[in-house]
């Protein structure tokens, strides 16, 4: 069926994403769907009920005005006929039959790693997720995730430092971001040239139900999903079990035994068949059939940066700091007094320590 009619009809209250691939697969164009009786509706395996609404709604869809609203938006929108649509997407179970995006949308047909994990991480998680989408996006992978809170949102940071681009599933309409503190980081990824995407009709508020719905797109725009940091009971090991059924592949970041934020993460490694990765390249290696990796700097840092050796407080703090998942910036200035901080944004712009979210440091 036509992508205009079938981005209509996706708007009627009752038409799921599964209707939709019923239509799509019973009626050819438009004009078939026109033709068609109540009983040719319920042979689709359509209800009754739903199969009245369509036949009088059908009456009243104005494609012309649905497609002037969303160029007014600034929206897009694609669905399996469309020729960018991504073909990785195009294979997996009940594969979204309209999405909705703002931005680039070749950047979702680029070779890209998902990393995900649990909203309430740790210092040390999100150190991880930061470098892990930062390491990836230096070697060419495009880092898709939820735009979450904790995990999501650090690793597309990081992705986003190092230059690269970023592909946001939302469990809301385009045009609602959430979590709103999450604002900047939004308007980040467009800005930097990546995009952002949802079945749901813009203007669509990100009700819980879709979460689970949306994770299926997150695996499935990837060639494999990271898992950094969840809890035995958590979206992100949706999405983990979503990624193996649709054969791609599942890696996981082991944590500490002690920490529950950490137990989803090691059972996906002990009882699932997840590969166990400690760093960036470990997930590359397993990909460079199909994006080779970038070649490294055969600059030595250490003499070109201007770096020298540290000395002083900046010595006491970097010692302070070591082998820490993360230290409060109060507990800092409090340890080393209130030149603390202009000698930790000094650490920080030579990338010798890490701010995290919360306030917390970490040495890189």
């Amino acid at each position: 069926m036509e992508d205009s009619y079938l981005l209509a009809l996706s708007l009627i209250p009752g038409v799921t994403n599964r209707t939709l691939e019923k239509l799509n697969e019973n009626f050819s164009s438009w004009k078939a769907f026109e033709k068609a009786t109540a009983k040719q509706l319920t042979e689709t395996g359509i209800s009754e009920d739903l199969g009245n609404k369509l036949l009088y709604q059908r009456k009243k869809i104005d494609t012309k005005r649905l497609m002037d609203y969303l160029k007014k938006q600034e929206i897009g929108f694609i669905t399996p006929n469309s020729a960018d649509y991504p073909e990785y997407l195009r294979q997996i179970s009940h594969k979204p039959m309209v999405l909705y995006y703002k931005g680039d949308i070749k950047v979702l047909s680029k070779p890209a790693v998902a990393v995900v994990g649990t909203r309430k991480a740790s210092p040390y998680g999100l150190d991880t997720a930061y470098q892990f989408g930062k390491k990836l996006a230096e070697m060419g992978f495009t880092v898709v995730s939820g735009m979450a809170r904790g995990i999501d949102g650090e690793a597309q940071r990081g992705a986003l430092t190092a230059g690269g681009k970023v592909i946001a599933v939302l469990g809301g309409g385009v045009d609602n971001i959430y979590p709103p503190e999450h604002k900047k980081l939004y308007h980040d990824i467009l800005e930097k040239g990546g995009v952002i995407v949802s079945e749901y009709p813009p203007g669509s508020k990100p009700y819980p139900k879709n979460f689970p719905e949306r994770n299926r797109i997150v695996a499935g725009l990837a060639l494999g999903v990271t898992v950094i940091e969840a809890p035995e009971k958590s979206g992100a090991l949706i999405t983990a079990r979503m990624a193996f059924d649709d054969n791609r592949e599942v890696f996981a970041v082991p944590g500490n035994i002690d920490k529950p934020s950490f137990a989803g993460s090691n059972l996906l490694i002990q009882r699932s068949g997840a590969k166990l990765v400690t760093k960036p390249e470990d997930i590359v290696e397993e990909f460079d059939w199909v994006y080779p990796q970038k070649e490294e700097s055969k600059a030595e840092p250490d003499t070109l940066s201007g770096w020298t050796e540290p000395v002083g407080l900046e010595k006491e703090i970097l010692d302070y700091l070591t082998g820490k998942e993360g230290v409060h910036f109060a507990e800092i200035v409090e340890e080393f007094g209130s030149e603390t901080i202009e000698v930790l944004t000094d650490l920080e712009i030579d990338e010798r320590i890490r701010r995290l979210p919360g306030g917390y440091y970490r040495k890189f």
